[in-house]
């Protein structure tokens, strides 16, 4: 795996020598002059760079070289990351270590970026150099701009790696890329992100003909990143994951992120049963009062007299309540397990109150079909205790 990742490293250092001189010169240096002060959150690198920069070009530019030329690879840790950390615990932490891998130095750009208003996205895959594929996965950044798109790599883009050291020598080999030319080295896991009507299949990177096909079946990227900015988050994780699966799994990588889209739908699904849950909550306590003012009204002998419509109603509504609560209980699926006791004890009690209500509603029909002095005896006989 070291001789691998040698082998990419290197590989900067190599095609910077290559670069013409650098068009960014002004940007690059107005950063450079950015006081210390400014660079412990992202709200103050994006204002220093709103501050000094008009264009979204210039801004994307100044953003990028901020994160390239001010993280450090972290090669200690670059296989002991925390996969749970949240996005905005990654660049809180990052900026003050000064340290990341490439997805601290991918959530740095995103998160100045979208305090500068562009909107950026965080794509993971895999890499491939001189045919060798990496045996790490990796994640970069994708913006469009006009009507294309371009592709960022800051952590390429920021040095090299060698004997287990990293070296700072920034380069712009990464830095708004087109999408031809990065899928030569760089795959998505989701074929959405290489921006392509004819996207290459996972095979077809491994063997290195990423050249556009044009007798593939058409794809409108377009239409699906348009689509997604309207999904669930769970939709989302859905929709990824049957483009991953369709484009092949060719090694374990791929494979990985199958497991951690499965993982993302379960989590989604235990969410969205937690808030169907908290509304079932709410809705069986607003019906509790319903259901408790007919028990009290009961008790009362049904006095004030009210039509039997309006009688047959009172206890009929609640009941259809309960049981529409118990069918909506026994229709959630993966309770995570801080719930699970919570769940077990509501279906329980929901059963006895159903069944209650159910005995209130036998003695109502009975009740309407007795004359007047009929329905006053049944008052005098054995009635059910309100248990809630």
């Amino acid at each position: 795996m070291k001789k691998i990742l040698l082998v990419i490293i290197l590989t900067f250092s190599a095609l910077v020598a290559a670069q013409e001189k650098n068009p960014y010169q002004k940007i690059d240096f107005i950063m450079d002059e950015m006081p210390e002060d400014f660079k412990t959150s992202t709200d103050l690198i994006a204002n220093y760079i709103s501050q000094n920069f008009q264009t979204k070009e210039d801004k994307i530019r100044a953003s990028f070289y901020f994160t390239t030329s001010n993280i450090n690879y972290d090669v200690e840790n670059m296989f002991t990351q925390k996969p749970n950390q949240s996005l905005e615990e990654k660049v809180n932490n990052t900026l003050k270590s000064r340290k990341g891998v490439c997805m601290h130095y991918a959530a740095i750009f995103r998160d100045i970026n979208l305090k500068l208003e562009i909107e950026t996205f965080i794509v993971d895959g895999y890499t491939k150099l001189y045919g060798k594929i990496a045996e790490l996965s990796h994640v970069w950044c994708a913006i469009k701009t006009g009507d294309n798109w371009f592709l960022y790599d800051p952590t390429w883009s920021s040095g090299f790696v060698n004997n287990n050291v990293f070296t700072k020598k920034h380069n712009n080999i990464y830095y708004k890329a087109s999408p031809e030319v990065f899928i030569q080295s760089h795959m998505p896991f989701d074929y959405i992100w290489q921006f392509s009507n004819y996207p290459t299949t996972n095979q077809e990177f491994y063997d290195g003909k990423t050249a556009i096909n044009k007798s593939k079946t058409y794809f409108d990227f377009e239409l699906e990143i348009t689509k997604i900015s309207k999904f669930t988050p769970k939709e989302v994780s859905t929709n990824a994951l049957e483009r991953i699966t369709a484009n092949g799994i060719k090694n374990k990588l791929i494979q990985e992120s199958i497991n951690f889209k499965n993982k993302e739908i379960a989590f989604h699904n235990q969410v969205s049963n937690l808030d169907n849950y908290k509304d079932i909550i709410n809705d069986y306590n607003n019906n509790l009062i319903t259901y408790n003012a007919f028990v009290n009204f009961r008790n009362q002998r049904f006095l004030p007299s009210v039509t039997d419509q309006e009688l047959k109603d009172m206890i009929e509504m609640p009941l259809d309540k309960f049981l529409d609560c118990q069918n909506r209980t026994y229709k959630m699926q993966a309770v995570d397990q801080n719930n699970i006791a919570n769940v077990k004890s509501f279906k329980k009690n929901l059963i006895t109150v159903i069944q209650q209500a159910q005995i209130h509603n036998e003695f109502v029909k009975l009740y309407l079909t007795k004359d007047l002095e009929e329905r006053k005896k049944m008052f005098y006989t054995r009635t059910v205790s309100r248990k809630n």
